[in-house]
């Protein structure tokens, strides 16, 4: 698609949309050359144009061939900066006999730049330099075209050399526009990205000038400024008067959650228990009262596995219940006196209820040791 469109073409004024990158040449497809502009410029019969930009420019050659296109076009050529008229987008925006910058649009000039690859003498720099301020001056006679009679060349050039981000305001006061327009501009910086009426610029020159133009609305600053329409909240009673519904959002959030987490605790203890290993079982059903996570006792679940019997070796013909077989044989280790026989020394910081469940799994693996025949 290319970055430019003529549209309303049956209209007393047609449109035409500059929106995208400026190019001599084309390498993707979607660039536009000064040979098809001036097709395209010419089939509109000397029709009015209104020129829409939102661009952050190209190249310079490019951009001054389409200004000389527009400059000697037949028809009436006005120009509106729909978000971003930056570096050589800039140079066509001169060519509007009316130029209109809405509120929070923006307007970049600054020095014509270069890239170099491969090797140079001293005498070969001199000479791109010289040939880049001789680019600088023929894009200052485009510029003072419109600024001159509000900003001279020294400022003009001035202005360049700092690569300076115009508000609105700002580019009418140097003359580089005629009006501020009313039309809202949808404008954000994303990084090092800069956003425009939902087109992308990458690698934004002078970030920090941009960033100082783009502000908080007057109206949220102002508010923000006055203490007093910033209200603090210092209890959970005060914020429930005055946002009830709020905070019965954040509770009925609070429940949901808790809700799940608990769900997703039990079923992974759930994921632990052997039901007919009576000391794993006991072990989760304790840690589902306690609310203890599986986590905390998969290291005792895998000690009962490997040393506590099962219901079917211990009683394999009983029909002895389990709870009741496992009272039996507490009562029993309790009568031979196996409970006082002290476990390792325990490290001070574990949770106490881990520490309970670590004796329990003592107890328990020891009188079921008792019950086999």
């Amino acid at each position: 698609m290319k970055f430019w469109k003529i549209v309303n073409e049956a209209a007393e004024q047609a449109e035409l949309l500059l929106y995208g990158e400026i190019s001599n040449s084309t390498w993707w497809g979607d660039e536009i050359t000064p040979r098809d502009f001036k097709a395209d410029l010419d089939a509109l019969s000397g029709k009015d144009v209104l020129v829409r930009i939102n661009s952050m420019g190209g190249d310079v050659f490019a951009a001054q061939a389409i200004y000389n296109m527009l400059k000697t076009y037949k028809g009436k050529v006005t120009v509106m900066v729909d978000g971003l008229a930056a570096s050589a987008a800039t140079i066509v925006m001169m060519a509007g006999e009316i130029v209109t910058v809405p509120s929070n649009a923006m307007v970049m000039i600054h020095n014509p730049l270069t890239a170099l690859c491969g090797y140079y003498n001293a005498a070969d720099l001199q000479k791109l330099g010289a040939v880049l301020s001789t680019v600088k001056g023929s894009i200052i006679n485009a510029y003072l075209t419109k600024t001159e009679d509000k900003c001279d060349k020294s400022t003009v050039a001035k202005l360049m050399d700092e690569e300076t981000w115009l508000t609105a305001d700002e580019a009418v006061k140097y003359g580089f526009a005629d009006y501020v327009g009313e039309e809202i501009v949808d404008m954000a910086l994303n990084g090092s990205a800069l956003i425009v009426n939902s087109l992308k610029f990458d690698k934004v020159p002078n970030l920090q000038g941009l960033r100082n133009h783009i502000k908080v609305p007057k109206e949220i600053e102002n508010k923000l400024k006055n203490k007093e329409d910033v209200k603090m909240y210092k209890t959970v009673d005060e914020l429930k008067k005055d946002c009830p519904d709020l905070c019965k959002q954040i509770e009925d959030s609070a429940v949901v959650q808790a809700l799940e987490t608990e769900k997703a605790r039990i079923s992974a203890l759930d994921a632990l228990d052997v039901e007919d290993n009576p000391t794993v079982h006991a072990m989760v059903t304790s840690a589902k009262a306690k609310g203890l996570t599986a986590e905390s006792i998969k290291d005792f679940v895998t000690i009962a596995k490997d040393n506590a019997p099962t219901l079917v070796d211990v009683v394999p013909e009983s029909t002895t219940k389990p709870e009741e077989f496992i009272k039996n044989q507490i009562a029993g280790n309790k009568a031979s006196g196996v409970e006082g026989v002290k476990s390792a020394p325990q490290d001070i910081n574990s949770n106490a209820a881990e520490m309970e469940m670590k004796a329990a799994v003592g107890v328990m693996v020891n009188a079921l040791k008792g019950g086999r025949k």
